[in-house]
């Protein structure tokens, strides 16, 4: 299907999306900042490590302003409009924590786990394939999409990693 969608129908794509959402800014300098910062997001991250309950240190990459706005963009134009599990009660406007706390009431067992590298073991690949298939998005796009949710080929813990991948 997409190899019959050309550049200007690529380019209309992306710019539709609002990644970018000054208004200022013509098409081919959105398009041009899209792409740099595709192709640099190891520039577009601060790491840092902020201390476990437990001990140790946690590793967070926190985007850069226009990164994050960026993600927020493909996080609210584009990943908002799939379907989300009704067991996955953080990924829902306006639940809390009693609502996730609720289905678990006077139950006899209830585990509670913490996976460990959690964030690393979702991969460029998985996000790839599933957040941005290929049935709705061309590869040029599910790599320019994917490019900008990854750091180091996996989702980076500190960004909107959690809502990013919500499928």
């Amino acid at each position: 299907m997409w190899k019959y969608f050309g550049k200007e129908q690529l380019i209309d794509s992306i710019i539709n999306f609002n990644l970018i959402s000054n208004k200022k800014l013509s098409k081919n300098k959105k398009l041009k900042i899209l792409y740099s910062i595709s192709n640099n997001v190891n520039k577009h991250y601060i790491k840092r490590y902020i201390p476990k309950r437990n001990g140790g240190y946690r590793k967070i990459s926190e985007p850069d302003f226009i990164l994050k706005h960026i993600q927020n963009n493909i996080l609210h134009n584009i990943l908002e409009t799939e379907s989300i599990s009704k067991y996955a009660t953080a990924y829902h406007k306006n639940l809390s924590i009693k609502d996730n706390a609720l289905p678990h009431i006077n139950k006899n067992i209830i585990l509670k786990l913490d996976v460990k590298n959690f964030f690393d073991n979702i991969t460029y690949e998985m996000i790839y394939n599933r957040a941005f298939q290929n049935i709705y998005f061309p590869k040029s796009l599910q790599t320019l999409l994917t490019n900008l949710c990854c750091l180091d080929f996996c989702l980076p813990q500190g960004a909107q990693q959690v809502d990013i991948f919500q499928i």
